[in-house]
Parts: structure tokens; C-alpha cells; sequence
């Protein structure tokens, strides 16, 4: 009898699920951290009140969503200089077949560096709104969504459609916001002498579709906690924190079982990260010439070649992400890093999907970032790992994580607490889906 009220419990909540409408620029992916952060959020939503419009198709996560549109750049592009609408790609799963749809190009091609000019002209060709077209409009009908949530980035015309779709239909609009863009003051990419020129025209009409969109959202989720509160002192709209979520299982393996100890980072080496690891290449190599760290990441091939003299570190480039798992497993200490100065504080906002897969893996979590960061912030209040923000720091904090057992000991049985408070994706799934239904 209990079971059966459970299962009929069950089906009511799924019955009483919004269909809501996710406009996004990554699709829902395993193999994209955006994509993997977003697609956890909706972990237990019923497909069939689920739909995702993108811009880049990447490995789409077929057993949450089965309902994706696809509108990338190049279509709209093509669709601008010849002046007419774009016409989407209903998304299918590969080895099937549909009548409105092709099989999923798994990676877009990208063209160039994205720097300021390229993007603005982006935001040019999109602003000519050809992704106004009948067939997105039909598409968007046949769903009939009761909500929109939108994950806009750097992207005003994101914020265009997500406003489109809502406002035409009288229908709520939840923002989730991963990013402080809007409190930037500078080029947040690589940077020119075209940014001095550029970025003040930029800045402007970016804010000014923010500011649109915070008037019309009913909700705000924020990755942390400085997000929030920069944006609630700006926007005063209510919001709610959620952190990254992590599918990671805990590693029971015992810790230091080998003589050398297993380091390892795993994630982006821009915006100064790579002077950074090598920082802890250096540090390792003064405590013990046998120490180093193994580094997996994206890195162009000036940073490739600077790595090939540093001491300290082996730089192994891209893996996936069941790799990543694999190598974390073996690991001892996982490494995060930030840049140790940043004059107009871009990093502030940071918080990177390794750092719910860290706190939750029962490896030892080493920071060596700036101690003004969220990242750091969150560790060092939450005392989930070790933070260092200077060389010296980091040498006395790689000595007692090595050496001091019952420190270790006690900061990873905390982070399991942690973990399991913030990071764990079934409760980050009922908070958010909570802020939804209620929206």
C-alpha cells in the first residue's frame, strides 16, 4: 500500500510539471560543462514537458530531452546575407530518421578567436532577428511552453528570443546566470587595441537588454553567492543560489598509498592559468625533485611549448570526461588555479564544474587562487579543501596536505558534508525545479 501511494505521488508531481522552454547557447551535453551544469538542473523532469532551443548541438543528453531546435550561426548568417529566414534543425537522435530533421552535427565548427569585433558582429547579423522564421515559430507552438528559462552568457540575442517567446505568449521567464558580464569593465576574451574603442559601445547595448530582461524575469539563479548579491543590489529581484552540481562518485581508495604522491589538475589553462600551474610545478619540484603535477586541459601551442621546459608538471592536452573521472580516481591532491592578479577582477564570479566534482570526490582539494575569489571564498568559509594564494603559501599548504594526516582526515570527512548539501544533482535538481513550478 505504501508503494503504491508513492508511485501515485510520484505520477502526480510528473503530471503537474510545467513544459518549459530552455534557450540556451550549449545544449543540454555531458561533454560540455555548461551543457552538463544545466542539463543536472532538470535531472528527473518528464521529457515530454521538456524542449531545448540551441545554438551549438554538441553530444545533446537524448535521455533528458528529446526535443531540441537548432539555430547556429552560420544558418543564421546565411539566412542575413540573402535575406531571408533561418530555418532551424529539428535535433534527432543519431540513426534515426525524420521527415523536419537531419542527425546532429556533434561539433560546431568554430571561425577564429572570439574577439570583440567578431562578436559584435554577431550580435548584428542575430539583431536582424532571421531567426524570426515560421518553422522556429511552429516549432515553439507544438510545444506550447508555460515557462522559459533562459542561460544567456555574453549573448544579448539570447535575451531577444527568450523575450520573443515569453512575452508573445504572457508566459513567465526564469534567468539562470552562471556570469558577471554586466559588472565588467573591460573585454572579458583576448583583448586588442579595438577594445578601448569598441567595448564602451558594447558594454552599453549588453546592460541595456540585461536590464530589459531583469524586468520581465519573475527569478534569478545564481551560481554563488557574489553573483547574487551584486545582481539582487542591482536588480532587486528575488533569486536563489544554487551551486554546481556534480555526478561524481566518492573514491574510497586509500589516500598516499604510493610514495609519490598522484597530483593532478584537470580543466581551462586561459586567462594566465598555465603561469599558474607552473607556479605549482616549481613548488612541488622544491619540496621533492620525484613531485610533479599531470595536467589535462585546452592549451594553444605557445602555452604547449612553455610546459615542455617546466619543471614540476607533464601536460598530457584534451581528454573526455570519463577520463577525467579515471584520472581523479587515481589521484591524491586535485589542483585548482586562478590567475594570482587580475587588476580589473573579471575572475571574481568564477566557479568552475571541477570544484563540485572535487569537493565531492574525496580527494584532497588544493586552490591556489586569489583569496577575493568566489571559488576560494567558498572553500576556505566552507573548509572543503585547502587554499593558498602565494608560492610560500602553497609550498607550507602541499607540506601538511602531504604529511599531516589527521588535517586530511578532517577536511574531507567536511567536504563530504558539504557535498552533499550543495553539489549533490538530485537536491540541486528539487531546489531548482522548486523556483520553477513556483515561478
Amino acid at each position: 500500500m505504501h508503494i503504491l501511494r508513492s508511485m501515485n505521488q510520484l505520477l502526480k508531481e510528473m503530471n503537474n510539471k510545467k513544459r518549459v522552454l530552455v534557450i540556451s547557447n550549449n545544449c543540454f551535453s555531458p561533454s560540455d560543462s555548461n551543457g552538463r551544469t544545466l542539463g543536472n538542473l532538470f535531472y528527473g523532469w518528464p521529457k515530454e514537458c521538456l524542449a531545448q532551443m540551441c545554438v551549438i548541438a554538441k553530444d545533446p543528453m537524448w535521455e533528458l530531452c528529446d526535443n531540441y531546435y537548432c539555430l547556429e550561426d552560420q544558418t543564421v548568417l546565411y539566412a542575413f546575407l540573402h535575406c531571408k529566414k533561418a530555418v532551424g534543425r529539428r535535433l534527432v537522435k543519431q540513426g534515426t530518421t525524420s521527415d523536419s530533421s537531419t542527425s546532429v552535427d556533434t561539433q560546431r565548427k568554430h571561425v577564429g578567436r572570439k574577439n570583440l569585433p567578431r562578436i559584435m558582429m554577431r550580435e548584428m547579423v542575430w539583431a536582424a532577428k532571421r531567426w524570426q522564421s515560421k518553422d522556429f515559430e511552429q516549432w515553439v507552438n507544438d510545444f506550447n511552453p508555460e515557462l522559459v528559462v533562459l542561460q544567456f552568457g555574453d549573448c544579448s540575442f539570447m535575451i531577444d528570443i527568450a523575450l520573443t517567446v515569453a512575452k508573445s505568449r504572457n508566459i513567465p521567464l526564469v534567468v539562470y546566470n552562471t556570469e558577471g558580464y554586466y559588472f565588467f569593465n573591460k573585454f572579458w576574451y583576448y583583448h586588442s587595441a579595438w577594445d578601448a574603442v569598441l567595448f564602451p559601445f558594447f558594454k552599453q547595448s549588453y546592460r541595456k537588454n540585461v536590464r530589459r530582461l531583469m524586468k520581465y524575469a519573475v527569478h534569478s539563479v545564481y551560481l554563488n553567492d557574489e553573483l547574487k548579491e551584486d545582481y539582487y543590489e542591482e536588480f532587486h529581484k528575488p533569486s536563489t543560489v544554487i551551486y554546481n552540481s556534480s555526478s561524481m562518485q566518492r573514491f574510497t581508495d586509500p589516500l598516499f598509498a604510493d610514495e609519490i604522491p598522484h597530483i593532478s589538475y584537470l580543466g581551462g589553462l586561459g586567462h594566465g592559468r598555465d603561469l599558474a600551474i607552473m607556479d605549482v610545478g616549481e613548488v612541488l619540484h622544491s619540496i621533492d625533485e620525484r613531485y610533479l603535477i599531470d595536467v589535462y586541459g585546452p592549451a594553444v601551442e605557445s602555452v604547449v611549448k612553455k610546459f615542455e621546459t617546466a619543471v614540476g608538471m607533464r601536460y598530457h592536452g584534451t581528454v573526455s570526461y570519463d577520463t577525467v573521472k579515471e584520472v581523479m580516481g587515481k589521484s591524491d591532491i586535485l589542483f585548482y588555479v586562478e590567475p594570482s592578479s587580475d587588476s580589473d577582477n573579471q575572475l571574481r564570479y568564477g566557479f568552475s564544474t571541477k570544484i563540485a566534482d572535487s569537493v565531492i570526490s574525496g580527494k584532497c582539494f588544493v586552490l591556489y587562487t586569489p583569496k577575493d575569489l568566489a571559488c576560494a571564498k567558498y572553500v576556505f568559509e566552507n573548509h572543503c579543501g585547502w587554499t593558498a594564494e602565494t608560492k610560500d603559501d602553497l609550498r607550507d599548504v602541499l607540506l601538511r596536505v602531504i604529511n599531516n594526516k589527521q588535517e586530511r582526515e578532517e577536511i574531507l570527512e567536511q567536504a563530504q558534508i558539504v557535498a552533499q548539501k550543495n553539489h549533490s544533482y538530485e537536491g540541486n535538481a528539487r531546489k531548482f525545479q522548486t523556483v520553477l513550478q513556483n515561478a
